[in-house]
């Protein structure tokens, strides 16, 4: 029998490249190089918050994230079309027991997953924490992203939009998709969240209208399983902090 992932990619490459696997492989790398780059060469994901924390909760920064959100959303639903389009097994792989088998039997490989370009490492604090942003787990084919508690930090380990509670559930979801994207993955991969807010009763009502914004951009239907819980965080100006278990199929 052959592993999964030449499964996925033999049937790939006949369905988008011919006879020729290398015909597959490079329309598939344009693809990927069209849906994160544009058409024009531009890169849709390189803007985000103002940088200035001054500008916490301005109207540049409201308008830069529902840019960013649009383009985000193609982005995904783009990703999520090919996935698509690449089968579970093809006819080699007689039955679904079969198949739970072989994941079952498989070896765990696993890494850290990173995207300096959104949040630092937690291990470079002054102070480190010995926690890493996610792992990756390759099980034969199939894939599962663990999401660690993530929250309104930049790229230099700092709290940004204190005190702003919409702005930071904003750059949450913001890192989190930067996370995703080091990963191949989108949020149509999410399975599940939990999230925790310092006070659920004052802010509970103001982070599902963020969250069902935000999932409406992203265009997520079903929406993730979720658990809301109150918690003291790690930073007294800490507001709110997602996790996350994203699976797909490896392409």
């Amino acid at each position: 029998m052959r592993p999964l992932s030449k499964l996925y990619r033999s049937r790939y490459y006949r369905r988008v490249g011919g006879s020729s696997p290398t015909g597959g492989a490079i329309l598939f790398s344009s693809l990927q190089t069209t849906l994160k780059t544009g058409a024009d060469g531009s890169n849709p994901h390189s803007g985000g918050f103002s940088k200035n924390p001054g500008k916490t909760g301005s109207l540049t920064n409201h308008l830069l994230f529902h840019r960013w959100s649009d383009e985000a959303a193609r982005y995904n639903n783009a990703v999520t079309k090919l996935k698509r389009q690449i089968p579970l097994h093809d006819d080699s792989v007689t039955s679904d027991e079969e198949l739970l088998s072989e994941v079952a039997t498989a070896a765990v490989e696993k890494r850290a997953i990173s995207n300096l370009n959104v949040l630092n490492e937690a291990y470079d604090y002054v102070k480190p924490s010995s926690f890493v942003r996610g792992m990756r787990l390759d099980l034969n084919g199939l894939v599962i992203l663990l999401i660690s508690g993530t929250a309104s930090i930049d790229e230099r380990g700092e709290t940004v939009h204190v005190g702003d509670f919409r702005a930071q559930c904003r750059r949450t979801f913001k890192n989190i998709t930067g996370l995703l994207e080091a990963e191949g993955a989108t949020w149509h991969d999410i399975v599940r969240t939990t999230c925790y807010l310092r006070d659920i009763d004052r802010d509970y009502a103001a982070f599902n209208e963020e969250r069902t914004a935000f999932y409406k951009a992203q265009s997520l239907d079903p929406v993730p399983a979720s658990t809301g819980i109150q918690a003291k965080l790690c930073r007294p100006d800490l507001l709110v902090e997602i996790e996350a278990i994203a699976m797909f199929k490896r392409v």
